[in-house]
């Protein structure tokens, strides 16, 4: 699919079908330099929606001097100290677009081969980078960590791509139980709020983004219907939502004694029912059993 997208195209300069010595070794577009492009082992660093701050830290170290020894992987590392002790100056430093661009391909899972994919990503952040950041290629770290900000936007709209590619996978007639599984976790995840953002007291941060675990709890439910009354989906989010619920059920319907794919699919079910109730919205999260809920 990758070579049908372009890239054949791509390394094959003359375009006489076949790669010749010219071609491979063609220093700009040439198949030798993507392949030390892309098989060079790269340094993923630190998770976006775990370690928002050692992400935006870990990013500005490639033009920041004082950066470039620390250890962003380190879990003992307190970098919120490290940070807000003397900010003053700090706040001018800016993650670049490439980089944000490079965090929503690996949340999305969308791999550099997939030229379609990374198209799409690309314009739908450049489409919204200015409710970010008045610069065009960089954005500050107020603008980036802000409720509704940057890294919000990139959590939540690489999760909206995966439960999107869900819903096209389960509507498909083509997957298997293996891929159907791997759909509906991804759609059960999003439902559940994986990507969105839980609000600093003074709601002036965004994340930690929220914690989803393989089996929804009485609080996940209540947290869910909450977030449907109170408007917390936008449009493009409820159409993909509303479209989950017939995909697990026929997902269901087609694998009636696969126990993995009824499962998952009884979990989406769930939360996709329940989750937009307005009686289950005025339950306590803290409180709530499973018996109120239901």
């Amino acid at each position: 699919a990758a070579l049908d997208a372009g890239l054949w195209a791509e390394w094959d300069a003359d375009g006489d079908g076949r790669i010749s010595v010219a071609d491979f070794f063609e220093p700009q577009r040439g198949l030798l330099r993507w392949l030390v492009v892309h098989q060079q082992p790269s340094e993923r660093g630190p998770d976006l929606e775990r370690q928002r701050l050692a992400w935006f830290l870990h990013a500005v170290a490639k033009s920041e001097p004082s950066l470039k020894d620390l250890d962003f992987m380190d879990p003992d590392m307190d970098f919120t100290s490290m940070f807000f002790s003397s900010a003053h100056g700090k706040l001018q430093w800016c993650v670049l677009r490439a980089d944000a661009l490079g965090a929503l391909l690996r949340m999305a899972g969308v791999s550099s081969l997939d030229r379609p994919g990374v198209g799409r990503l690309r314009e739908w952040l450049a489409a919204h980078w200015s409710e970010w950041s008045s610069n065009e290629a960089s954005a500050g770290y107020e603008d980036f960590d802000r409720q509704g900000g940057l890294a919000d936007a990139l959590c939540h709209h690489a999760h909206w791509t995966r439960a999107s590619r869900a819903v096209a996978k389960l509507s498909g007639s083509s997957a298997d139980s293996a891929q159907h599984i791997d759909a509906l976790h991804s759609l059960h995840r999003f439902a559940l709020g994986q990507g969105m953002s839980s609000s600093s007291e003074d709601g002036s941060q965004g994340g930690p983004t929220i914690n989803i675990s393989n089996v929804p709890s009485p609080a996940d439910i209540v947290r869910c219907a909450k977030r449907f009354r109170d408007g917390g989906w936008n449009e493009e989010s409820l159409t993909l939502l509303r479209q989950g619920l017939p995909c697990a059920l026929a997902a269901m319907k087609k694998h009636p004694n696969h126990t993995q794919v009824v499962g998952w699919a009884c979990r989406v079910s769930l939360v996709l029912v329940l989750g937009i109730c307005s009686s289950v919205a005025d339950l306590s999260e803290d409180e709530a059993t499973w018996s109120d809920v239901v």
